[in-house]
C-alpha cells in the first residue's frame, strides 16, 4: 500500500512536470513564430551563456556538496587596487527550519559558533581577534528566517591570513563545543539583543509580516525567539539544530578579493574538502498555502500614528532559468512599473486620497504579492476602502495606456543598455551580487549577455501581455486585507470580511470611467538674466585659491582642484540657519523647506521636475544652526543650466499654493495626532535637563499652522535677499569665472542686512541625572552626554575621530563583553563646531535591574577608558590617518571644505597650508594635553524604565 501511494505521488508529479514542460514548449513555439528575429536572438544569447555563470567568476561544488564562488577583485577597475579579502559563508538554515520547541535556536547557534571550539577552547572570537580582526568591523554574523550568514573582512588577501581565517571558520561551523557553560554566558547577551529590538515600530511590522505571510511558518518563527525560549531553551536543542543543518552540503562560501583563482580554489578545497557530507532533515515548507480565501486582520499599537487600509493579492512567483519565464519576469517588471505609476496618477487626481499607492513585492521565496494601501482619517475608513477598491477595479478593467507602455518599454531598454555599461565595473557590489546568487541558488551571469537577452525579449512583449499579467494578479483568489489603526483612533469602525465583500460587489457593479491618462508636461524655457559687468579680483593665494567680488556685491571663492577632472563642485552659503533672531527653529525649518521646493515663478512642480530631469539639474539644500547651504557636484556641460536654475530659485516671488497646501496638510495631521511616544518624551526631557529648556515640536506647530501663505511669501522673499558666499572647486577653476559671474552676478541682494544669527545653544555646565518610568517594554534605556568647552584646534580634531573608535571599542568590551549586561551599544566622541567643544555620548539598553550598576560603570569609563593609550597607539593611528588623508585629498570637495573652515576659524586661508601637514600634530604630547582637557563639566544622564 505504501508503495502504491508513493507511485501515485510520483506519477502525479511526473504528469504535472510533463504538462508544465509541454506548456513552456508550446509558448516558446508560439513566440518563435510571432517574433522570429528577437526570439532567435534570445536563443542565441542563451547558447552563448546568458543563463550561465559569468566566466570571470570561479564557482564549483566540493565532493561533500559545499558550494563556493570567488571573484578576483583585480578584474574590476574600481577595485583593482584594493587589497582586502571579503569572506562570507551562507548556511541555508534559518528560523523557518526550527521545530516548534526550537524558537530562536538558529540565531542561538550563530552566537554559539563564536564561542569554544575543539581547537579554540578560549573561543573562535578570541582566535579571530588574535589575527587582528575586530568584532563588528572585521567579523560578524546575522540570522534571518531562511539562512545564517557569517561575514569576514580581512585587511589583505594574503594566503596565510586567508588560510588562518578559513581554518577558524571551519572550526566554528563543524567543531563548536556548544557547552552548557558557554550557553549560560551567551544567554543574557541574546536576551539583551531581544530586549533592545523591542519597539512600537517592530510591533507593527511584526503584525504586518504575520498577516502578509499568513499560512506560512514565518509568523510562527520569530528569528530571535521569545523571552521564554531564550531563557529556557536547553543546550541540547541548540546542539540538535547544529547537528541537523550545519553540513557542508547546506552551505555556500563566497569570497571576493585580490587573489589568484587557483590560490582561492586551493584554499577552499584544502580547508573544507575533508568535512563529510551529511544527509539533511526533510525541509519544512516555507511558503503560505495559497487558497481561495480573504484573510482579514487589524494591526494596532498605542504609539502608532498611522491609519491605513491595505489590500493584497498573493500568487506564485515566476520560475527561473528558461526563456519563457525570463520573458514573464520582464512582463512583470513592466507591469509593476505601470501599476505603481497609474495608481499614483489616480491618487493625484482624486483629492479624497491620502497617499494611495501600489507595490509589488515578495511574501516568501516562492510567493509574490501586489499590495494597495492608503491612509485614511478616522471615521472615513469605509469610504476610503471603497475608493481604493474602485481604483483596483479600474486598472483591472481597463489596463494601461499604449503611450505609457511604450515609454516603460523604452525605459526598460535604456536601463538594460546602461546596465551593460555600468556592470563593466561593479566595484564593491560584486560581493552583494554573489551573495544574492548564492542565496537564490542561481548563477550570476555575464551582465552583457544577460542584459542583451533582456533587450531581445523586450521586443517580444506588447501591451496586452502586460495587461493580461496584471489582470491575472488582480484576479488571484488568495487575498489579504488589513486595517492599521493609530494609537489614538478610538473610532469603532472595523474591517471585516462582510464589509470588504460587499464593497467589492458595489465596486464591480459600478460604471467606471477610464483611468486618468498621462498629460504631457509642456516644455518650459527658463529665462535667465545675464550679468555683463566683470567680477573684481580681491585676492589670489599661492595655494590655488582666489577671491572675487561679483557685480551684485556677493563674494566668490575659486578653489583649484586638480583631481576634479570634468566635475565641478558648487556651494552657496547664506546666513539663514534654524537658530536665528527672526523666527523659532521649527518655523524657520518649514519655511526654508517650502522655499527649497518652490518651482520658478509661473511653473508647476511637474514642469520644474521635468526641466531638472531634461537638463541634468540636481543639487540640494541643507540647513544647519546658522547657515543654509546649496551644494551640487556637476559636469561642466550641465553647469549653465544649473546656475540658471539656482538664479531662479533665488528670485522666487512667493510660496505657491501647491507647496503651501502640501506642507500645511502634513503639519495638520501631525498636530491632530494625540499619540505621545515615550521615546519622544524621553528625548524632550533629556534636552530639558541638558540645556535648561525643552523643545516640543507640537508646541511650535501652532505658530506655523497659523501662518498665512502671503506672510510666508513675504518672509521667503526677504530671506532670499540675504547675500550668499559662493565656493567653486574645479580643475583649472579660474576659466569658469565668466560663467559664474554671468549667472550669479545679476541676482539682486541687499548687502547691508544685519546679522540674524541667534545665540548658540550650549549645554548647562552642571551634572544632571533623571529617571522616567514610562517605557512600555521590559527594558531600561540609557543615554549619557558629556560636554567640555574647548577651542577648535586642528591637532585635536584630527585625533578625535580615532579616539572615538577606541572609545567605542572600549565601551563595548566592558559593557557588552565583561559586564555582559548590554547587547547594542553606541558611544561616540566628536568635536562640535557650533558649540565649540567636545561631546561624548553613550547609548544602550539593558535589563532594568542592571541599569544602576551599568550606569556607574559607564560614568567611570568616561574618565578612564583612554588610560591605556600610548606611543604605539599614536604611531599606528597616525599611519591610518595618513592613509585616509591621501584618500580625502582625492575628493573634489576636500579643499573646498578646508577653505570654508579656515575662513570661519581664522578669517583667511591659512588652514589650507596647515592641512597638508596635519599628521605632524598627531603626537603623544598633544594627545595627553587633549585628554587632560576633557573634564566634562557638563554631564547629563537619562534613564527610562518600564512604567510598571
Amino acid at each position: 500500500m505504501l508503495h502504491l501511494l508513493i507511485s501515485k505521488h510520483l506519477f502525479k508529479g511526473f504528469v504535472t512536470l510533463t504538462l508544465a514542460l509541454w506548456g513552456l514548449h508550446a509558448t516558446a513555439n508560439m513566440l518563435a513564430n510571432k517574433h522570429p528575429a528577437p526570439w532567435q536572438e534570445a536563443e542565441k544569447l542563451v547558447r552563448q551563456g546568458a543563463f550561465d555563470w559569468d566566466p570571470r567568476i570561479l564557482h564549483g561544488t566540493l565532493g561533500n556538496g559545499m558550494s563556493y564562488v570567488f571573484f578576483d577583485s583585480r578584474q574590476d577597475t574600481e577595485t583593482s587596487e584594493a587589497t582586502s579579502l571579503q569572506i562570507q559563508l551562507i548556511v541555508e538554515a534559518g528560523a523557518t527550519d526550527e521545530n516548534t520547541d526550537q524558537l530562536g535556536v538558529a540565531h542561538m547557534v550563530e552566537h554559539m559558533s563564536f564561542r569554544s571550539t575543539q581547537r579554540y577552547p578560549n573561543g573562535a572570537r578570541a582566535a579571530l581577534e588574535a589575527l587582528g580582526l575586530t568584532q563588528g568591523r572585521s567579523f560578524n554574523a546575522m540570522t534571518n528566517a531562511d539562512a545564517t550568514r557569517y561575514m569576514f573582512t580581512l585587511p589583505d588577501s594574503k594566503v596565510d591570513t586567508a588560510q588562518s581565517t578559513l581554518s577558524i571558520l571551519k572550526e566554528m561551523m563543524f567543531a563548536p563545543l556548544i557547552s552548557a557553560t558557554d550557553w549560560r554566558t551567551e544567554q543574557p547577551i541574546i536576551l539583551e539583543e531581544w530586549r533592545g529590538g523591542l519597539s512600537a515600530r517592530k510591533n507593527i511590522n511584526d503584525q504586518k509580516k504575520a498577516i502578509i505571510r499568513v499560512g506560512s511558518a514565518y509568523p510562527e518563527r520569530p528569528v530571535i525567539g521569545t523571552q521564554d525560549s531564550i531563557t529556557h531553551t536547553p543546550v541540547s536543542r541548540i546542539k540538535d539544530f547544529h547537528r541537523d543543518w550545519y553540513a557542508p552540503n547546506n552551505m555556500t562560501l563566497v569570497m571576493v578579493g585580490a587573489m589568484d583563482r587557483a590560490q582561492a580554489q586551493s584554499l577552499i578545497e584544502t580547508t573544507f574538502s575533508d568535512v563529510p557530507f551529511k544527509a539533511l532533515p526533510l525541509r519544512k515548507p516555507k511558503d503560505p498555502e495559497l487558497k481561495d480565501v480573504l484573510h482579514i486582520d487589524t494591526l494596532t499599537d498605542p504609539e502608532s500614528r498611522l491609519n491605513r487600509i491595505a489590500y493584497l493579492f498573493r500568487f506564485p512567483k515566476i520560475p527561473r532559468d528558461n526563456l519563457v519565464s525570463r520573458r514573464d519576469q520582464l512582463i512583470a517588471y513592466l507591469g509593476k512599473k505601470l501599476l505603481s505609476q497609474q495608481i499614483r496618477r489616480q491618487s493625484d487626481a482624486n483629492p479624497d486620497f491620502i497617499s494611495l499607492n501600489a507595490v509589488k513585492g515578495e511574501a516568501s521565496p516562492n510567493v509574490d504579492l501586489v499590495a494597495f494601501g492608503t491612509l485614511y482619517n478616522p471615521g472615513n475608513m469605509a469610504k476610503q476602502l471603497e475608493n481604493m477598491l474602485t481604483e483596483v477595479e479600474r486598472v483591472r478593467r481597463y489596463g494601461f495606456y499604449q503611450d505609457d507602455f511604450d515609454k516603460a518599454l523604452l525605459d526598460a531598454r535604456q536601463t538594460a543598455i546602461r546596465n551593460i555599461e555600468a556592470a563593466k565595473s561593479r566595484g564593491v557590489f560584486w560581493l552583494a551580487k554573489l551573495n544574492t546568487a548564492a542565496t537564490n541558488n542561481t548563477p550570476l551571469p555575464d551582465p552583457k549577455l544577460h542584459n542583451e537577452l533582456a533587450i531581445a525579449l523586450l521586443e517580444t512583449i506588447d501591451l496586452e501581455d502586460v495587461n493580461q499579467m496584471v489582470r491575472d494578479w488582480l484576479s488571484m483568489p488568495d487575498r489579504v486585507a488589513y486595517l492599521q489603526k493609530a494609537g489614538d483612533n478610538q473610532h469603532p469602525e472595523t474591517l471585516n470580511t462582510k464589509l470588504v465583500i460587499n464593497t467589492l460587489k458595489q465596486v464591480q457593479d459600478k460604471q467606471l470611467t477610464a483611468p486618468v491618462a498621462f498629460a504631457a508636461i509642456p516644455s518650459r524655457t527658463l529665462h535667465a538674466q545675464i550679468n555683463h559687468q566683470p567680477a573684481e579680483p580681491l585676492s589670489r593665494e599661492s595655494t590655488g585659491v582666489s577671491q572675487w567680488q561679483l557685480a551684485n556685491g556677493e563674494q566668490l571663492w575659486l578653489v583649484e582642484t586638480p583631481s576634479a577632472g570634468n566635475r565641478i563642485r558648487f556651494e552657496a552659503v547664506q546666513d539663514i540657519g534654524f537658530n536665528n533672531t527672526l523666527f523659532d527653529r521649527a518655523y524657520t525649518q518649514v519655511l526654508i523647506q517650502m522655499m527649497s521646493n518652490q518651482p520658478p515663478k509661473g511653473w508647476t512642480p511637474d514642469e520644474y521636475d521635468q526641466w531638472k530631469k531634461d537638463f541634468g539639474v540636481s543639487g540640494s539644500w541643507d540647513q544647519s544652526e546658522h547657515q543654509r547651504t546649496f551644494a551640487v557636484t556637476i559636469d561642466q556641460q550641465k553647469l549653465a543650466a544649473q546656475l540658471a536654475t539656482y538664479q531662479q530659485l533665488q528670485a522666487i516671488s512667493g510660496i505657491s499654493e501647491d507647496v503651501y497646501t502640501g506642507y500645511m496638510d502634513t503639519l495638520r495631521r501631525m498636530d491632530n495626532s494625540q499619540v505621545v511616544r515615550v521615546s519622544e518624551q524621553f528625548r524632550e526631557t533629556f534636552a530639558e535637563y541638558k540645556y535648561g529648556q525643552s523643545f516640543t515640536l507640537k508646541n511650535e506647530l501652532d505658530g506655523i499652522l497659523g501662518a498665512k501663505r502671503q506672510t510666508l511669501s513675504q518672509q521667503a522673499k526677504a530671506l532670499n535677499k540675504r547675500p550668499a558666499t559662493y565656493f567653486v572647486a574645479a580643475k583649472n577653476v579660474e576659466r569658469l569665472l565668466p560663467v559664474f559671474n554671468k549667472y550669479l552676478g545679476v541676482i539682486q541682494k541687499d548687502q547691508h542686512l544685519s546679522n540674524i544669527a541667534g545665540p548658540t545653544l550650549k549645554p548647562l555646565m552642571e551634572h544632571n541625572e533623571f529617571t522616567l518610568n514610562i517605557a512600555r517594554e521590559p527594558r531600561a534605556t540609557y543615554r549619557l552626554e558629556a560636554f567640555t568647552p574647548l577651542q577648535w584646534n586642528p591637532n585635536y580634531t584630527v585625533m578625535i575621530p580615532h579616539l572615538a573608535d577606541k572609545m567605542n571599542a572600549k565601551f563595548k568590551q566592558v559593557l557588552r563583553g565583561e559586564k555582559q549586561g548590554v547587547y547594542s551599544i553606541h558611544s561616540d566622541l566628536r568635536y562640535d563646531m557650533s558649540q565649540q567643544g567636545v561631546v561624548a555620548s553613550v547609548k544602550f539598553t539593558s535589563a532594568p535591574e542592571r541599569i544602576e550598576e551599568l550606569n556607574q560603570t559607564a560614568r567611570d569609563l568616561l574618565t578612564t577608558w583612554y588610560q591605556e593609550l600610548d606611543q604605539q597607539w599614536v604611531t599606528e593611528q597616525r599611519g591610518f590617518f595618513m592613509t585616509a588623508q591621501g584618500r580625502r585629498d582625492e575628493l573634489i570637495d576636500t579643499r573646498l571644505y578646508r577653505l570654508k573652515l579656515s575662513l570661519e576659524k581664522f578669517g583667511d586661508t591659512r588652514y589650507l597650508e596647515q592641512a597638508e601637514h596635519l599628521e605632524k600634530g598627531f603626537t603623544l604630547d598633544n594627545l595627553t594635553t587633549l585628554m587632560n582637557s576633557l573634564t566634562w563639566p557638563s554631564l547629563t544622564v537619562g534613564i527610562m524604565l518600564p512604567s510598571n
